[in-house]
């Protein structure tokens, strides 16, 4: 299935503002496995193949950790390649003593959360095959379960680093207002409702997947918008199968009085609750 590649539009990177970027690259690279790369003396790329860019993590500030809550990321989701390698994972950080916040069993996918060290939110999953899932018409059925930990280690494969095809699966943000995102990411940037939790959650997708993005108002109704100078999400990327896309989606934008910038090939935008979009 083509979830994660043309001619699905998918999320595939995201960029974080940080304090302390050593930090930042011993828990990507040491501890999760990924392989991290330096830019210059203020950014480092996270890949899982040395290749494809998943994270940029950027540290020109000085950034400092917001002292409320704020819209932003809830956060963003690492898709393993199976149960072995999900249980694989688990095995790896129950042995760090890598604090987990949360197990669970969503139906269509086995998820670990956890946090990094400065707080930002991270889900690494697999997915159930697409043929299980539970769809009634237009709308996928997702729960939230407790997680078969003793299956998933019974099954975990040899942990030798994050796996190279690790992808960012979706991502999950706080937002102030479920039907203005709604109207932002479906009749603007084409997405298509997948699951809708009233006030409280929504779920968009294309192509059938049972998630690209969520968000949710857990946090509140009244968030502002993370500061410029304040750890945490600088932007995530859209990736669109085609440049006629890209274009027809940042026209879209622009149409609906949202201020678009370009740079080099792609675009940019703040969606609804100021937090900022790259189409690409």
């Amino acid at each position: 299935m083509t979830f994660h590649q043309a001619p699905a539009t998918h999320i595939n990177h995201a960029k974080f503002r940080v304090a302390d970027l050593a930090l930042m690259k011993d828990f990507y690279g040491t501890k999760l496995g990924f392989q991290v790369s330096d830019v210059n003396d203020t950014t480092a790329v996270v890949t899982a193949d040395g290749r494809t860019p998943l994270l940029t993590l950027e540290a020109s500030g000085p950034y400092r950790k917001s002292t409320e809550p704020k819209t932003g990321l809830f956060h963003v989701a690492f898709l393993l390649p199976d149960r072995p390698a999900l249980g694989g994972f688990l095995r790896h950080i129950a042995a760090l003593n890598y604090p987990v916040q949360g197990a669970s069993d969503h139906g269509v996918s086995e998820a670990i959360y956890l946090a990094d060290p400065e707080g930002n939110g991270l889900e690494f999953y697999r997915d159930r095959d697409p043929s299980a899932w539970d769809w009634n018409g237009s709308q996928i059925n997702m729960v939230t379960e407790p997680l078969d930990a003793d299956g998933l280690l019974q099954e975990a494969a040899v942990w030798k680093g994050m796996p190279d095809t690790v992808i960012i699966g979706h991502i999950h943000l706080k937002v102030t207002d479920i039907a203005k995102a709604e109207k932002f990411y479906t009749q603007v940037l084409q997405f298509n409702t997948v699951s809708s939790l009233g006030r409280q959650a929504l779920f968009v997708s294309t192509r059938d997947y049972h998630h690209h993005m969520g968000l949710n108002t857990w946090a509140g109704s009244s968030l502002p918008p993370l500061a410029e100078n304040e750890t945490g999400l600088a932007y995530y990327s859209i990736a669109y199968p085609t440049p006629e896309d890209r274009e027809k989606a940042a026209e879209a934008v622009s149409s609906q009085g949202y201020e678009v910038r370009k740079k080099n090939e792609t675009y940019f935008v703040e969606d609804p609750f100021g937090i900022l979009v790259q189409l690409a």
